[in-house]
């Protein structure tokens, strides 16, 4: 399907699973091809099985319920969105937040849940735009944020000033990232 016609069809709206009309919160499906949503669902899987290997190597008492509000958290700062194109919207991400707060493993695993809850109860998104939902925020947002927030804090110090400042780049660059990675996948789609 051309990309105007694909873009059309969201404006109309579809129904999912007998919820009503898509809010185009997140990436829907036939927006991107099928194709490029596997490649994104093996790059995605990956990650988060990493993480949850790395994740219970680690496991303390804290980790666990810090993981599950923060996860609530993040599903509550995901609901402000504003539009950025017909059946697109923007969001905040909380990648950056839940990898500097839980590390880059918890977070992404927090991320991944709160995607997966939103689109299982709420249908946003579909089934195979789930892969690039996770891969975009779980992953470029988590893991890639805290790698950009280590690098920055490891140049600015250690003062609440550099984690905040590395903070708030690091989120910055991941929305980057994950926009301009949505770019590529739409052009190959």
């Amino acid at each position: 399907m051309a990309p105007r016609a694909r873009l059309q069809s969201i404006r109309a709206g579809c129904p999912c699973f007998g919820f009503g009309q898509i809010s185009g919160m997140h990436i829907l499906d036939g927006i991107i091809s099928p194709p490029i949503c596997a490649a994104a669902g093996v790059v995605s899987l990956t990650a988060v099985s990493y993480s949850l290997r790395r994740l219970r190597d680690s496991l303390s008492d804290r980790v666990v319920p810090l993981t599950g509000m923060l996860a609530a958290f993040v599903f509550a700062g995901q609901m402000i969105n504003f539009p950025v194109g017909p059946g697109v919207a923007g969001h905040l991400m909380g990648g950056v937040l839940a990898a500097v707060i839980l590390g880059p493993w918890a977070g992404c695993v927090a991320l991944a849940m709160v995607l997966f809850v939103q689109f299982a109860l709420f249908a946003d998104g579909g089934l195979l735009s789930l892969t690039v939902n996770i891969l975009h925020m779980s992953v470029v947002g988590s893991m890639g944020g805290y790698s950009v927030y280590a690098f920055l804090r490891r140049m600015l110090g250690n003062s609440p000033r550099s984690i905040l400042a590395g903070s708030v780049v690091a989120a910055w660059i991941s929305v980057m990232a994950a926009t301009c990675l949505f770019c590529v996948e739409f052009l190959l789609s």
